[in-house]
């Protein structure tokens, strides 16, 4: 990260910092249709108050997912492939019309749980006292861990089946976690890869949906930087959005790379480099769900949302593509 410091230096050789000057924002590309509002959070009722019109678009976020060798398909995972697929009736808490119009769905990372192979209590629930071999507990890994990815290409084949679908590799997810990730191999899933609406991509991912810049990354920028401020707390989602916020202004996504975040070497340039300012920037895998629209110098706004993890909240955040707003979907 690259600021100016204005301050004084003390009599100890301390430099005591006054102001920070911040690098001008990128340029950010204006749609000519849409417009940022100042309180992104729309709330659908039933009573008409905020009627969704027909030409609203939808894209879906959703992360978090954590597959495990316990668990099948949740219940919350099911309503969401009924409610994508038009197969749930409305009722006072859910207006099933929107399904028709959400246009793809992007899942920021998380999708398989982190399997720890040292642990025997992990693979086997065995206790302390019940001794392994380091072959056998890499041998059942594996073997739990193509179970796990059988789960999720099921999931993700009806998924796909019903929209395009934007899979991003997270922090749990076996794929390098050198940052930025490359995408998960279409090897891995055999059924979903057979459908041309089955998209896997790197983390992070920049989209343009509806002439909609979108920037997005799994968590793990915004997680580090997180636990760099001192007496921070875990659940502080204004703290981390507004630290999202800084690396816009300062113009790089991950600015704690390498120092506490592995990335892969590159002498040549920064790849967290921010190029154009995004017009919506989102988060996977935070602990609660928030959105906020921040405005900067040259009348650049950007709606920043935290995506919070579906398998512990059963959330989904719905971005509108034609008024920058966003809602919840709960399950």
């Amino acid at each position: 990260m690259v600021i100016g410091a204005y301050g004084t230096l003390n009599s100890d050789g301390e430099f005591n910092v006054e102001d920070v000057c911040y690098p001008e924002m990128a340029p950010q590309p204006l749609p000519a249709t849409k417009s940022l509002k100042q309180d992104p959070m729309v709330v659908y009722k039933k009573d008409g108050s905020d009627s969704i019109p027909d030409e609203n678009r939808y894209l879906a976020i959703i992360s978090g997912l954590e597959f495990d060798n316990k668990d099948a398909t949740t219940a919350p995972m099911q309503l969401l492939v009924d409610f994508l697929g038009g197969l749930i009736p409305e009722t006072e808490c859910l207006d099933a019309s929107i399904s028709r119009q959400i246009v793809g769905m992007v899942v920021a990372g998380n999708s398989i749980v982190s399997c720890d192979t040292d642990s025997a209590e992990f693979l086997y629930g065995l206790t302390s006292a019940q001794l392994i071999t380091n072959e056998q507990v890499s041998q059942d890994s594996t073997r739990i861990l193509r179970a796990n990815f059988g789960k999720l290409d099921e999931y993700f084949n009806q998924l796909s089946s019903l929209l395009p679908l934007i899979v991003m590799p997270g922090e749990t997810d076996p794929v390098t976690r050198l940052f930025p990730q490359q995408k998960f191999p279409t090897t891995l899933f055999q059924k979903s890869s057979t459908k041309s609406t089955f998209l896997p991509t790197t983390n992070p991912i920049n989209i343009t949906i509806d002439d909609v810049l979108i920037m997005g990354t799994s968590g793990q920028n915004i997680d580090d930087y997180y636990r760099c401020v001192p007496g921070t707390r875990n659940d502080d989602t204004g703290l981390r959005a507004e630290i999202a916020s800084s690396t816009l202004k300062s113009r790089v996504l991950s600015p704690t790379c390498p120092d506490t975040l592995p990335t892969f070497p590159n002498s040549e340039m920064d790849p967290f480099t921010i190029l154009q300012t995004p017009h919506v920037y989102f988060i996977g895998n935070q602990p609660e769900f928030k959105c906020r629209t921040f405005q900067y110098p040259n009348g650049i706004k950007v709606l920043i949302i935290l995506i919070p993890k579906f398998k512990y909240t059963n959330q989904v955040v719905l971005l509108n593509l034609n008024t920058l707003s966003c809602s919840l979907l709960s399950f």
